[in-house]
């Protein structure tokens, strides 16, 4: 259920790149959470939980390549959207390690 809700903020194309970039990662999280699909690594590039997470960072690259200073850094660094709440939840999943 909580991915359809991530796919369909995707699928009305809000114009923050940050937003997206957090539906993309909230859904890699609900897959990895609630589905149970391993979440892959660099090595292996055709897993589908990796593959979203690449998607969201290639938002954020492209939308702070878009700007011509430094501006979208201290953004990322202040957003009120839960960027780094979802890099850290997703950093604690692995198939080894707890996180504590």
């Amino acid at each position: 259920a909580l991915s359809g809700t991530h796919l369909l903020s995707l699928a009305q194309n809000h114009g923050c790149p940050v937003g997206r970039a957090c539906a993309l990662l909230s859904l890699a999280l609900d897959l990895v959470r609630n589905q149970g699909m391993y979440q892959g690594s660099l090595k292996d590039p055709h897993n589908f939980v990796y593959t979203v997470i690449v998607t969201a960072q290639d938002l954020i690259s492209n939308w702070i390549s878009s700007k011509p200073n430094w501006s979208p850094f201290w953004d990322l660094l202040t957003t009120e959207w839960p960027l780094w709440e979802l890099l850290g939840e997703l950093s604690c999943h692995s198939s080894d390690v707890e996180c504590s």
